[in-house]
């Protein structure tokens, strides 16, 4: 978990259990199994046998690996809940229906935010795709079909908005079935993530399409960042990285830096220097050296925090120019390498 592999790792994994356990497997109770087919971690199995076979298939599941545990959960009155769908049997067929979880709210992105419009529409587009896809009863349609409606109105979106969405991909859908889908065109466009800023985020867009350049926005700006306030998140600030200030006790020079890892390891590579008399490897050290100053933890002042070099070292070189420009007391040398007319900073 945590690991962008993660997904892929454990596909790979559940892929090779599920082929040694239905293809290569020679238990007797697998011929119980009319169909099994998972999403992910989620499994939805007919079973034709008995609840007693059943529990014991479920033993021997449990056994073929030490660290993979299934559990079950059955139908009741006819009816699975299996991602986001409500399945029931009547009649020997499967009709389907929407399902939402109890804590499902309607937030989504609010009409008023200022966020590019097709991310605003995502969560419209994704209902929708759903809502024409799922083989549902017209009485079923039209029930969820004002599930959205109602979802869009309490977020400042109208019908009009929902319907012109609806319509597009009912028609995409009609054409595809009328005529034959010609050859797709190889995808050979450039995607960039950009920061959305408004409009003249469309500008930049038009412009950089000319380019064959398709830009990617996102918003920096949101609800989490805006108002969560985690205690804990503080207290492990040390274990960030990005661009840091330090401030010697007895004076009012200051070190502007940048690092990969996190604060805490440089600072205390800081120090180590200074204990070891090594002016050669830190400015912090060379100016508590030869002013016999002293320099805390307390005195470490994260300025931003990042991961990415190019992103460091522009970020590292405006706070050292803006230094600069207000004629402050650094321990850098070389500054001269940050006079850029590049980097204007306020």
């Amino acid at each position: 978990m945590g690991s962008s592999l993660s997904h892929l790792l454990g596909d790979i994994f559940m892929d090779n259990f599920e082929t040694n356990l239905l293809k290569n497997n020679k238990h007797p109770l697998i011929k119980n199994i009319k169909f099994w087919y998972r999403y992910v971690d989620d499994i939805i199995c007919f079973w034709s046998g008995t609840d007693r076979q059943l529990e014991q298939f479920l033993s021997h599941l449990n056994s073929l690996h030490k660290n993979i545990k299934f559990t079950i959960k059955k139908e009741q009155e006819s009816k699975l809940n299996f991602l986001d769908l409500t399945i029931t049997r009547k009649n020997n067929k499967f009709l389907y229906n929407i399902y939402r979880k109890d804590t499902y709210s309607d937030a989504v992105i609010p009409f008023d935010s200022d966020h590019h419009p097709n991310t605003k529409a995502a969560a419209f587009h994704s209902m929708i795709h759903r809502l024409i896809n799922i083989p549902l009863s017209i009485i079923d349609f039209n029930s969820e079909l004002n599930t959205i409606y109602h979802i869009a109105k309490n977020n400042g979106y109208n019908k009009f908005y929902i319907n012109k969405i609806l319509n597009k991909k009912q028609r995409n859908k009609n054409m595809k079935l009328i005529y034959t889908p010609s050859t797709p065109k190889s995808n050979d466009k450039n995607y960039r993530k950009l920061l959305f800023t408004g409009k003249i985020s469309f500008k930049i867009s038009r412009k950089l399409k000319t380019y064959n350049i398709q830009p990617a926005f996102y918003n920096k700006n949101n609800i989490k960042s805006l108002l969560v306030i985690n205690k804990i998140q503080n207290s492990n600030k040390l274990l960030n990285s990005g661009v840091y200030k330090i401030h010697c006790n007895d004076c009012n020079y200051f070190y502007i830096g940048k690092t990969t890892r996190n604060f805490g390891v440089r600072f205390k590579e800081h120090l180590n220097s200074w204990r070891l008399n090594r002016r050669d490897t830190s400015n912090v050290a060379k100016h508590l050296l030869q002013y016999n100053h002293k320099c805390t933890i307390d005195n470490l002042e994260i300025m931003h925090k990042e991961n990415k070099g190019l992103r460091l070292d522009i970020l590292e070189a405006m706070e050292i120019q803006r230094a600069i420009k207000n004629n402050e007391n650094l321990m850098n040398e070389q500054l001269d390498l940050y006079n850029s007319p590049l980097l204007r900073v306020p």
